[in-house]
């Protein structure tokens, strides 16, 4: 599938060179060409082609087998055809490309490949099903600052969760299929789940709308984290704020949500930030008073199940960052294997060195970093050997180290090994994970 942007120029659904020269002949690619999502028809958005017709000519001429959405083909192909642009061998080329894929997925023998709705009903949502949900959002959450708060105890009397997160099942994130809110877990119901006896006080706070300025809630929130004995705080970003079409140019948590957080946790020190969000956040303000920030990214239809056996520690965190959290929007771009340059900074983070490469008002280095990522328990790194000392393009090298679990807690440890070649004919990363 060619990818809707252009290339020098070009859209990729009518580069020729992309997908004649190197995707066919370069690569070798034999298979099945569809179009994106009416990429055909909007050739004429992009200011490529005058009409449908054109935009037929220009995608089928590039090796476009199927057209998806737009009617760019069932309308003008056939004419094209008959004018002479296409010979019927170039039409018999692509239809047969189709027809070779749908035998090899065996769909002449079985139409809906072994789908029915009797295996719908036994399947969607199982219990199977769901616990691997759960698993999968338990070991994809990261635990970016933990001060001793968690896991809380499950010998708590009583529990806020407070923020407008806390009991929605708006968890699962854009492009969800068919997953549907009301089959989603939400944090208040998870926790009662897993200890029916808490008493669970919940407060909406306040919204996570981008623009809303509304501070109604704050004095409940305040009022109900000051009586329990620990706060749960779910904050974050809407799950239509993520996915195509959503981009933002400002990264701090929406609304007016840093402004509850500071009040909440100025009622109540006991209290863990839960953070559900589709990418990195500017989190510095909150990360100043917040003595715990567990990131759930969005963690699909068992995420209130997963959020509350990691609170209270019947789950270790073992996540890490996929992509860094930068400090400001300014810094983006903001990656772990960055180049050196000529001039790099040498000072320590955050003081302004001039002539090199760094901020005047920020540092260079994210708030957190790639690969991050804590546990409840701790891990040591011991013995640490190389099966040889030089590496070149013909060879490998094989690590070992000795892992051990030095904590109280069970557990599982990424473990990542970063490289960085000091002398090389090109330049390279600081760093490589490896």
């Amino acid at each position: 599938m060619p990818s809707f942007n252009s290339l020098n120029g070009v859209p990729s659904i009518a580069n020729e060179w992309l997908m004649n020269d190197v995707l066919r002949k370069e690569w070798g690619f034999d298979g099945v060409v569809i179009s994106d999502w009416a990429a055909v028809e909007e050739l004429i958005t992009h200011g490529v082609a005058d009409d449908l017709k054109e935009s037929a000519t220009l995608a089928f001429k590039c090796g476009c087998d199927i057209e998806m959405m737009s009617p760019a083909y069932v309308t003008h192909l056939e004419e094209l055809i008959k004018d002479g642009l296409f010979s019927e061998e170039k039409l018999d080329e692509a239809v047969m490309k189709i027809l070779n894929l749908k035998n090899e997925l065996g769909l002449f023998e079985s139409p809906y490949h072994g789908a029915s709705e009797e295996r719908e009903k036994e399947l969607h949502l199982c219990d199977n099903h769901r616990e691997i949900s759960r698993r999968a959002a338990e070991e994809s959450a990261v635990l970016l600052k933990n001060e001793s708060v968690l896991p809380l105890s499950k010998s708590i009397k009583k529990l806020a969760v407070i923020g407008p997160f806390g009991n929605t099942g708006e968890l699962i994130g854009s492009w969800p299929g068919v997953g549907k809110v009301k089959d989603t877990v939400t944090v208040v119901e998870g926790i009662k789940s897993l200890l029916p006896n808490v008493e669970i006080k919940y407060s909406y706070g306040c919204s996570a709308d981008l623009l809303d300025k509304v501070t109604d809630g704050f004095d409940e929130a305040v009022s109900i984290a000051k009586e329990c004995d620990a706060v749960i705080l779910c904050v974050g970003e809407k799950q239509c704020y993520s996915g195509e079409g959503t981009s933002r140019t400002d990264l701090h948590l929406p609304g007016m949500q840093v402004e509850l957080a500071k009040k909440v946790v100025e009622a109540n020190s006991n209290c863990a930030v839960v953070l559900f969000t589709g990418r990195p956040l500017v989190l510095n303000e909150i990360n100043e008073f917040a003595p715990a920030i567990l990131n759930m990214w969005f963690p699909g239809t068992e995420g209130g199940n997963a959020v509350a056996e990691l609170i209270f520690g019947d789950a270790n965190p073992c996540g890490k960052l996929s992509i860094s959290f930068p400090k400001s929007v300014g810094q983006c771009p903001v990656y772990y294997n960055y180049y050196s340059t000529g001039r790099p900074k040498n000072k320590q983070d955050g003081i302004y060195e001039p002539y090199v490469s760094n901020y005047l008002d920020c540092g260079n280095l994210p708030l957190f970093f790639f690969g991050q990522g804590l546990s409840y328990t701790d891990f040591s790194y011991e013995s640490m050997s190389l099966d040889r000392k030089v590496l070149d393009v013909n060879s490998s090298i094989k690590v070992k180290v000795f892992v051990k679990n030095t904590g109280s807690r069970g557990g599982k440890e990424i473990v990542q090994l970063y490289i960085r070649d000091i002398v090389s004919k090109t330049v390279r990363p600081v760093q490589e994970l490896i």
